[in-house]
């Protein structure tokens, strides 16, 4: 026998890979129309997206820094976060192409994040069973059950590559395939991108439970996996540049950043115990069980959106019976076994609280949506049943009385499926869900009686029905789709690439801002943002405006260490900061009188002595031991007398102005942005420390005369880490796109070699 993975089938087009890729198409073409935008977490990715896209289109850059909504923040943390391989790789080819269309980017690399699930379910089920019409239809309900347009993370980009990676560890221990180890590393990193880094914990208990009975059975005793050929060293030194880059920049991108958010520490962002079960609401397995077998709710009444989506279609539930029933394969029991446990989390009880000390799960706090994990466990594991419905289903004769009862139940269907609209309107409690349950009964009996009469084979009938299913599925869940109004699309021409323009001054709203066409855009941007509906919306969403606000009224959960502890001040105090801020003062202004520290601890103790004197208030700057001494002129914190500031040039990442200072002893440039160890300053091309200004923000000392003063942000190693991932990001994304290709051609392992293959593990 041939061993899998060498053996590849004829190199012509698959058609059931390309009936897939079909109906990955019609599942989300309704989503591209005009007046349908993202919400919710999906909107959050775009505007991360976006703000990117746009850097690099117009300066082929990252961008490192974000400038608007937190008073300055590094941008580590959303790159992570919210680009996926194939964003980078579609963000490239527009950019290139001079796409100015980022909305349109970001939906079709969504749409190809959807379709590598899809065809990543189709290749490990034609590895695992030998019957291609199991693999087609596991296709199919990966296509069907996952609706992203409202939950990017946890409706697809949580599991989306799980088949992949297992794909590449199943070949592995069958071939003992050294590729196949290290490729399987290398997916499991690009996983990670665009995904929140705390999944990553989950992602490793998973994956564990579901090789460790396969792993046990492994004979290591004379295995190549660490040979060093040319191949394995190649993808080797791959997997440790991508891993390393990923884990610099997730391990540093909340560094001299505070986080905010329930029941999380500040500093460490450790979630406490009973957080971590029962953040978000905990599963019940009642209505879990009820939306597995009729897809109502469409979604899970958990979490804080449509974060679950679980509906697969009653023909893979039926597989994962039967496999229960009479399965006991090794992988098998590695999947139900991963199952189990997910679901055992979800119930945040005393097993959660036992997970919650294994290393670095403290940092998850969503146990209650982990079903799109226990979804495509249950998937993968229904084709061993499948397998077996196929086997045991005998081929009936032609039968007049079966072509009767297929019709009577089609016509019931048909019939059933004509209420749905009117039912789905006005839902009525609990009573719906018969109705869907009964309406998808009737099409599996009317079109698998009709597919024995007439075909003598089960594998149409119940293919159509499934189809039909999970269309249904699909429709329900695109009425609870925001759509904008007639006129709304207009505000598209918000989020169109756009440049970056220095604001001299933080604003109240953005009806303060000059007339004209970038204001336009502005306004265009936060109405876009409004018209999508009660989300809620994020800070960062001010990047995707090119606004900045005095104070953010979106939802804020990170702020600069500096940053938090002025505004806590602010707060505690009762005081208003507003000048400090740069909102009643400009952001950048010369000072020639202020108060000169040390060290941390003196420079709060200063800083609350001139707060709490009548105004004007001395700016209080904190400098290493030994630096410049201030002029004593006696200049408030407007700096009219110090001299003037011009902006010169501005983008996320750097500012340069030309300043002239009138004094002769110099002054001091305070910028009103989040002091961070990334940024650099120059003065007329020589580089000059940065010192602390009112505990938040930035200053440099400027002789007097005419000068050119530079801040950039992002050298070093945060600079590099961040250029790794985009490229590779980008390069697994174009692996991505050329496996789909290879896929389509045919150029497929073989289906059944998995069963026997000598030497290896028997994962069957």
């Amino acid at each position: 026998m041939e061993q899998a993975g060498n053996a590849l089938g004829r190199r012509s087009l698959d058609p059931c890979a390309a009936f897939l890729m079909l109906l990955v198409g019609v599942v989300n073409a309704p989503y591209l129309a005009a007046n349908v935008v993202p919400v919710h977490d999906t909107f959050y990715n775009f505007a991360n997206f976006e703000v990117f896209y746009s850097r690099f289109f117009h300066a082929r850059d990252l961008v490192h820094w974000y400038p608007y909504g937190t008073y300055g923040h590094p941008a580590a943390l959303f790159q992570v976060i919210s680009l996926s391989p194939l964003d980078y790789l579609f963000g490239l080819f527009g950019a290139l192409l001079g796409a100015r269309d980022p909305l349109v980017l970001f939906n079709l690399a969504s749409i190809a994040e959807h379709g590598v699930f899809v065809l990543s379910i189709y290749v490990l089920a034609r590895r695992l069973f030998s019957a291609r019409a199991t693999a087609l239809v596991l296709g199919v309900a990966a296509c069907g059950t996952v609706v992203w347009h409202v939950q990017q993370w946890f409706e697809l980009r949580f599991f989306y590559l799980l088949p992949l990676v297992l794909y590449f560890a199943v070949t592995f221990l069958e071939q003992r395939s050294p590729a196949r180890l290290w490729m399987a590393g290398i997916t499991c990193v690009a996983w990670g991108l665009g995904n929140v880094p705390y999944f990553a914990p989950l992602w490793a208990l998973v994956l564990l439970t579901v090789l460790a009975p396969s792993v046990l059975a492994f004979r290591w005793r004379g295995s190549r996996a660490f040979a060093p050929t040319p191949v394995n060293l190649l993808l080797f030194a791959v997997l440790c540049a991508g891993a390393a880059s990923y884990a610099y920049a997730g391990l540093h991108s909340l560094d001299f950043v505070a986080m905010y958010e329930d029941g999380r520490d500040v500093v460490t962002g450790r979630a406490n115990l009973e957080t971590f079960r029962a953040w978000g609401g905990n599963a019940d397995l009642l209505t879990v069980a009820r939306s597995f077998l009729s897809a109502w709710p469409p979604h899970l009444p958990v979490g804080r959106g449509a974060d679950n989506s679980v509906y697969l279609g009653l023909l893979p539930l039926v597989g994962f019976g039967l496999a229960l029933a009479r399965e006991r394969a090794r992988m098998f029991v590695g999947l139900v076994a991963a199952a189990g446990v997910l679901v055992w989390l979800s119930l945040g009880g005393l097993f959660a609280a036992a997970v919650y000390y294994l290393p670095t799960m403290s940092a998850y706090r969503h146990v209650g949506l982990v079903y799109g994990l226990v979804k495509t466990l249950v998937l993968i594991a229904a084709g061993y049943g499948i397998e077996r419905l196929w086997e045991m289903w005998p081929r009936l004769p032609r039968n007049p009385f079966l072509w009767m009862a297929g019709a009577a139940f089609a016509i019931e269907a048909i019939g059933l499926a004509l209420r749905l609209p009117i039912r789905v309107a006005h839902p009525e409690g609990a009573e719906l869900w018969p109705v869907l349950l009964s309406v998808r009964l009737a099409l599996y009996l009317g079109l698998g009686a009709a597919s024995l009469s007439f075909g003598r084979s089960l594998k149409a009938g119940m293919l159509a029905a499934l189809v039909l299913d999970l269309g249904i599925y699909q429709w329900a869940s695109y009425q609870e789709v925001v759509r904008l109004a007639p006129e709304a699309p207009a505000r598209f021409e918000g989020i169109r690439v756009r440049g970056w323009g220095y604001q001299p001054q933080r604003l109240a709203t953005s009806t303060l801002l000059p007339p004209g066409e970038e204001t336009r855009q502005t306004q265009q941007a936060f109405g876009l943002a409004k018209d999508l509906g009660p989300s809620r919306a994020y800070w960062v969403t001010y990047n995707l405006a090119r606004f900045d606000p005095c104070r953010a009224e979106y939802w804020t959960d990170t702020r600069p260490f500096g940053v938090d502890a002025l505004l806590e001040l602010e707060t505690e105090l009762g005081l208003n900061f507003d000048d400090i801020l740069g909102c009643s003062a400009p952001k950048l202004r010369l000072v020639s009188d202020a108060l000169l520290v040390e060290s941390g601890p003196a420079a709060r103790r200063a800083f609350l002595k001139e707060v709490e004197r009548d105004r004007p208030w001395r700016d209080v700057i904190r400098v290493a031991s030994g630096g410049r001494p201030s002029a004593s002129q006696g200049s408030t914190l407007d700096g009219s007398d110090a001299g003037t500031v011009s902006v010169t040039s501005f983008s996320p990442d750097e500012l340069v102005a030309e300043t002239h200072v009138a004094g002769s002893t110099g002054a001091w440039l305070v910028y009103a942005d989040a002091a961070d160890p990334g940024w650099r300053a120059s003065i007329d091309g020589l580089e000059i420390p940065i010192a602390e200004a009112n505990l938040a923000f930035k200053a440099v000392w400027v002789p007097s005369g005419e000068h050119v003063v530079r801040f950039s942000f992002g050298d070093g190693l945060g600079r590099l880490a961040s250029w790794s991932l985009a490229v590779f990001g980008a390069a697994y994304g174009l692996a991505l796109l050329v496996g789909l290709g290879l896929c389509l051609a045919g150029a497929r392992p073989r289906g059944g070699d998995a069963m026997r293959v000598e030497g290896g593990a028997t994962v069957r």
